[in-house]
């Protein structure tokens, strides 16, 4: 009785490693497949010193700028300290809602989530800027002549431009470079705002849950930006979805 207990759950040890060896060929079979491209260290040696340059002028640009052009009122922003909870929640969801959800690419997890810091943080600060001057042209108060004082909406509304440009990350994960990250982070802002001074500030639309500037434009941006990105020979790649 032993001899055969022992038999049997040597069978069943062996059709387990067979059965996992069976899964593992075939997904080595599978990534096998299709064309396979090695990059060329030269070239992420450029890409790198591009988008390092590139992230510290336009970090000099902000600074600035914003010291140049930005103030703020604390009497101002006391008033609206009821609106603070909303940045609170919008910035979680933000950095660790998004942060996270963009995680699910198994070869890609942690570098989703340091884009998605980037692209946060990048597309804020350029926001605010961009808001600020289509709230002058859209105003018969301000002016380029003074200086303009930030509140919390601002900030917000900021956040809001960071979510539109994750989203459109959402669609080119895995495919693209970080110089073609930092063209997206560049453009994603300046799409936002125009698509608001036309829709909200000009047509005064009312926009419930940000569906025409932030879901429709993101996901816009993201699917355009993908197409482009993907090479032609791997649309036929039986590991794409």
């Amino acid at each position: 009785m032993d001899d055969d207990k022992s038999k049997t759950q040597a069978k069943g040890q062996a059709g387990n490693e067979s059965t996992e060896m069976s899964l593992h060929q075939k997904l080595s079979a599978l990534e096998l497949q299709g064309p396979s491209y090695e990059p060329d260290k030269h070239t992420l040696s450029m890409e790198s010193k591009f988008f390092a340059v590139v992230i510290i002028a336009a970090q000099l640009v902000f600074c600035v700028l914003f010291g140049v052009w930005f103030d703020y009122d604390l009497e101002k922003i006391g008033h609206q300290l009821e609106l603070y909870p909303y940045f609170r929640d919008v910035l979680i969801m933000v950095v660790f809602g998004f942060g996270y959800l963009m995680s699910f690419l198994r070869r890609y997890g942690f570098t989703a989530v340091k884009s998605t810091f980037m692209v946060t943080v990048f597309t804020a600060q350029f926001s605010l800027l961009l808001g600020a001057f289509f709230k002058t042209i859209n105003s018969d108060e301000l002016s380029f002549g003074n200086k303009y004082f930030v509140s919390l909406d601002d900030l917000i509304e900021s956040l809001f431009c960071a979510a539109t440009a994750l989203i459109a990350l959402g669609g080119i994960l895995g495919k693209y470079t970080m110089s073609q990250l930092t063209a997206l982070v560049t453009v994603v802002p300046i799409a936002f705002w125009l698509n608001a001074y036309v829709v909200v500030m000009k047509l005064e639309c009312h926009d419930v849950g940000g569906g025409m500037t932030i879901h429709t434009l993101g996901s816009a941006i993201g699917i355009t930006a993908c197409y482009f990105l993907t090479h032609e020979d791997t649309r036929e790649h039986p590991s794409r979805s």
